[in-house]
């Protein structure tokens, strides 16, 4: 019977590609530039104020993206009842005033000290450092009812980064030994000061759940490597103090939106290509008077929600062998947190589901090209490559490695799961002046967007997805890539 089925699926994957000349046809006709100007337009509209995590104008975005997949065809999940998945979050506002007291010395916000989750009040507690913080580390400081101090990131890994994963793990594991709050020695001229300083007097969010209850966790500011000297020689003390005003925590949920469209083919229908791309930016800044206020975010990433919802509408009329997923995830500018919160609490085994294709980017300075982070690091390569040569673009891979792009966007939730992912982009062979002037900044509007580009790479974009979907071997993590045994262990592969 199993050889029957795998036989009847070979057939229908080889009509499928039998029609590929009419598919292109087909999707050339599907992408209209005026419908994907449309999208655009209103996601980066100053109505929509930038969409930022938590806002009322995130939500309108959401349901705008609701009733487009449903108007495309997509349907709900199974077994559900909406649309949007709920992603629980825990939003915290960085304290008024904050000073740590220790031997003769004090330290005060926002020079020298900075906090990622706070908690009001007036601690009094020992103090201890814990070189790293590594597990062994805090077992032998035996930190329980103790203010911790340790290094930032970790003994084998330094970079900036890596270090607010390392953080959060270090949080936990102080937590659960009984510490009482974590403060870390920064140091790093990748990520400078200046930079946090920026990023931590906002509002902030983080998963809530484990790591979301009241704990004051914190940076010092060591550029120069004092303290580190100072805590290496002091290991413990018998008192310190910490005290923070003006913190405000609160839990809060904002929408993920799925849609789903069934695959034709009955041998190959449970499996199913994730297509994402996360629809929030950051909103509004304070700037002065008479400059423009609003980040409307039309390229990071009112294109890649169209590329999203222009996948679907091609898809709700053009039924693939396999099964799609459209995510379109929330809160991705404060920490990937929707595709993260979705990759651990999936509406659909995560084991059924053959690639990630995320679309996201910063801006394009290149028409010729579509930019695609991890192209080298599955076998959908040449799929990619061909689809996008198919409308005259050339497919390039991640042109500043340096950066590490790959791991700063939602691909990386399923990558970390052993799904194969990659996030698709607009061209951009560098990011030099004509991709800064607009990425994060409120130039970044849709009056200056290239909507004859746009449409060819989203037809290349949707006939990559196509090709994937009636592969007639499903992509894989090609040897060697970092997360292929985090993948092994999903697909259970010996």
């Amino acid at each position: 019977m199993r050889k029957f089925a795998l036989l009847l699926a070979t057939f229908s994957l080889l009509f499928f590609y039998a029609r590929s000349q009419e598919i292109v046809e087909q999707i050339e006709r599907s992408v209209n530039q005026d419908a994907v100007e449309a999208h655009i337009r209103f996601l980066a509209s100053d109505e929509l104020r930038g969409r930022m995590t938590g806002t009322p104008e995130n939500k309108i975005a959401a349901k705008y993206i609701a009733e487009r997949l449903r108007s495309a065809g997509a349907t709900l999940l199974p077994d559900r009842d909406s649309y949007h998945q709920q992603v629980p979050l825990l939003r915290s506002d960085a304290p008024s005033s904050a000073v740590f007291s220790f031997d003769d010395q004090e330290l005060s916000q926002w020079d020298e000290l900075l906090f990622i989750t706070a908690a009001n009040g007036t601690l009094s507690a020992p103090l201890v450092f814990v070189g790293y913080g590594s597990e062994e580390e805090l077992k032998k400081g035996k930190i329980e009812g103790k203010i911790v101090v340790a290094r930032a990131g970790a003994e084998d890994n330094k970079e900036a980064r890596a270090f607010f994963g390392i953080s959060r793990e270090k949080v936990e594991m102080v937590k659960e030994m009984g510490g009482v709050a974590l403060i870390e020695l920064y140091r790093s001229s990748e990520l400078p000061w200046s930079l946090l300083q920026n990023y931590f007097s906002g509002t902030k969010y983080t998963l809530d759940g484990p790591t979301g209850d009241s704990f004051s966790s914190g940076l010092i500011n060591d550029a120069e490597g004092t303290w580190l000297e100072y805590f290496s020689s002091k290991k413990k003390l018998k008192s310190s103090e910490l005290t923070i005003e003006g913190a405000d925590t609160r839990s809060i949920e904002v929408p993920n939106v799925l849609g789903w469209i069934e695959g034709a083919d009955p041998a190959l229908k449970d499996e199913y290509l994730i297509i994402s791309a996360h629809f929030d930016h950051v909103g509004v800044k304070q700037v002065p008077a008479g400059e423009d206020s609003i980040w409307n975010g039309a390229r990071d990433n009112a294109i890649g929600t169209t590329a999203l919802l222009t996948t679907a509408e091609f898809f709700g009329m053009n039924r693939p062998a396999r099964s799609i997923l459209f995510l379109a995830c929330n809160a991705e500018e404060v920490g990937l947190l929707g595709s993260r919160y979705y990759s651990e609490n999936p509406w659909m085994p995560l084991d059924k589901a053959i690639f990630n294709f995320n679309n996201d980017g910063a801006g394009y300075n290149n028409k010729t090209i579509m930019t695609v982070i991890g192209l080298e690091r599955t076998s959908a390569d040449t799929m990619i490559m061909d689809g996008a040569k198919t409308f005259g673009l050339t497919a390039i891979q991640d042109p500043v490695p340096e950066q590490n792009l790959y791991d700063r966007s939602d691909n990386v939730s399923f990558a970390a799961k052993g799904v194969p992912a990659i996030t698709a982009a607009p061209g951009a062979d560098d990011f030099d002046e004509e991709v800064l002037k607009y990425y994060h900044q409120p130039a970044d509007e849709a009056d200056n967007l290239d909507y004859a580009y746009l449409a060819d790479y989203y037809r290349a974009y949707i006939l990559a997805a196509y090709k994937i979907l009636h592969a007639g071997e499903r992509p894989f993590w090609k040897s060697g890539d970092k997360y292929e045994e985090a993948g092994k262990s999903l697909y259970s592969i010996e």
